[in-house]
């Protein structure tokens, strides 16, 4: 183990931050709960305390706020839609970036992906022929591509079966040319540090494998009854959506409907809590930020004591009383400002905002808009149809007496890509 800033480092991720700092391009996985984050986290500081510009993206606006970033579309300007046309420009804040991030990498498509790749080859080729050359960009791409794969309509995928000459399947990143050509260093953390059960652990392995052997250790182990005020992962959104609209109605007291105020540029993707926020005394919410004084976080549980028109008052399931008035999303964007050395340097922009209470109905939720948390208690709806959809699901929870199957899990909704295993296969 190893101490810095105060944040204890393993030897894989001791290892991890070694390699990042060495300036070449890395691509870091690794099971859920294994700490991808903290060595990023800790990457990223390390680069501003050196003076080195970094662009830091997600592939959607919600994970890009979450690391306090921007949308790899806006940052890139990536086209909408199947991206099928070529790089013609490269983006102006590129020339000055010395490192490029990616996170949650497992859902940026491969037309987006390559996209991006081209746009940095072609900033280091035009670095190449300045008087003073600037070295490469160094390129870390981070996540796990046995959880949720890109998003992929029928209409789109023709689209791009058409473009590749092949079935592009999932149409993860690495199946691109341009993975390889970017030699990128494979870094793949195994050591879960959000689970300290060696046998949930061990089960958690084989659900990302796909094995549906492990389901009848979640099963076995899980708590027998529905858990009181735990929230409903479900495989669907018109799942998600009839429970917390069937749960809301069940309630005979007020109700507000509360609108958010939109600024600038916001896209659909960037809005963390609906436009219209209805919402009812008595109702079940999760609040979406962290409190100063503590007493909630993200993904803390409460119920609605009180309504007005500055906000809301809840009971925590901690049991402190709260209020929560209305929060602002800055929405941002990279840009190049000149500093007083004269020099070009990036900037992170607001360039939007959009202002909501910050608290969702929490009756349930979406298994895709779960990745990324970690909750006490879930009742889980295991029907799921995606890859890695229901092993995103199991690995929310700390422990298995926080966790509850509504029906019996079946080796049919335990799914992992093909592709995804021979790629960790070939790269082990």
């Amino acid at each position: 183990m190893g101490l810095a800033d105060g944040i204890e480092f393993n030897s894989e991720q001791q290892f991890a931050r070694q390699e990042l700092r060495s300036g070449k391009n890395i691509f870091l996985s690794g099971d859920a709960g294994t700490g991808k984050s903290t060595v990023i986290d800790d990457f990223v500081t390390w680069c501003r305390k050196n003076k080195k510009e970094v662009l830091v993206t997600a592939p959607t606006g919600i994970a890009a706020l979450n690391i306090n970033g921007a949308t790899a579309h806006r940052t890139f300007k990536i086209p909408v839609g199947p991206v099928i046309k070529d790089v013609t420009s490269i983006s102006s804040v590129l020339k000055e970036t010395d490192v490029v991030i990616i996170d949650e990498i497992s859902m940026c498509r491969i037309d987006a992906f390559e996209y991006i790749i081209k746009q940095i080859m072609y900033t280091n080729l035009y670095r190449r022929k300045q008087v003073v050359v600037k070295p490469d960009i160094q390129i870390i791409l981070v996540g796990d591509f046995f959880q949720l794969p890109p998003v992929l309509v029928e209409a789109e995928k023709e689209i791009l079966n058409e473009y590749y000459q092949t079935d592009i399947g999932c149409a993860f990143a690495f199946q691109s040319k341009y993975w390889d050509a970017c030699n990128f260093v494979n870094i793949i953390l195994h050591d879960v540090v959000r689970q300290n059960n060696v046998t949930l652990v061990n089960n958690l392995n084989k659900a990302r494998l796909g094995d549906a052997k492990c389901l009848s250790y979640f099963f076995v182990n899980s708590c027998k009854d529905e858990i009181k005020k735990a929230i409903l992962l479900c495989g669907t959104n018109k799942a998600a959506k009839q429970k917390n609209e069937d749960e809301l109605d069940k309630l005979d007291t007020p109700e507000r409907v509360y609108e958010a105020l939109i600024v600038g540029e916001v896209n659909e993707s960037d809005k963390a809590v609906e436009e219209l926020l209805r919402l009812k005394v008595g109702a079940r919410v999760m609040t979406l930020i962290n409190d100063s004084s503590d007493k909630f976080r993200n993904g803390s549980f409460g119920t609605i004591l009180s309504m007005e028109d500055d906000g809301v008052k809840l009971k925590m399931d901690t049991g402190d009383i709260v209020e929560i008035g209305f929060n602002t999303w800055k929405i941002r964007g990279y840009r190049l400002t000149k500093k007083e050395d004269g020099k070009d340097h990036l900037e992170l922009d607001e360039i939007g905002s959009y202002t909501q209470l910050p608290l969702k109905l929490a009756y349930a939720i979406t298994i895709h808009k779960s990745q990324g948390q970690t909750y006490d208690k879930v009742n889980l709806n295991p029907y799921c149809w995606d890859f890695g959809q229901l092993y995103v699901a199991l690995s929310r929870v700390r422990a298995l007496s926080g966790l509850h199957f509504t029906q019996m899990p079946k080796p049919q909704y335990l799914k992992a890509s093909r592709e995804v295993i021979e790629f960790y296969n070939k790269i082990s």
